[in-house]
């Protein structure tokens, strides 16, 4: 699961990988990793990839 720093400071977990492009990743002091989405689409991707996950696994 890897956690996303959604556009309006909000960190999510999701069980989804988006391209490299789409997000800068780094590394808190305790180790922890976050992706910080970089544009709206990149949110949007990221949004659609877990509707079709969640209804997947329904």
């Amino acid at each position: 699961m890897l956690s996303f720093l959604l556009r309006d400071g909000n960190i999510i977990n999701a069980p989804v990988e988006l391209d490299d492009e789409e997000v800068l990743t780094y590394e808190d002091g305790d180790g922890h990793t976050t992706h910080a989405l970089l544009s709206d689409e990149a949110e949007a991707r990221l949004m659609t990839l877990l509707s079709v996950t969640h209804l997947n696994a329904a």
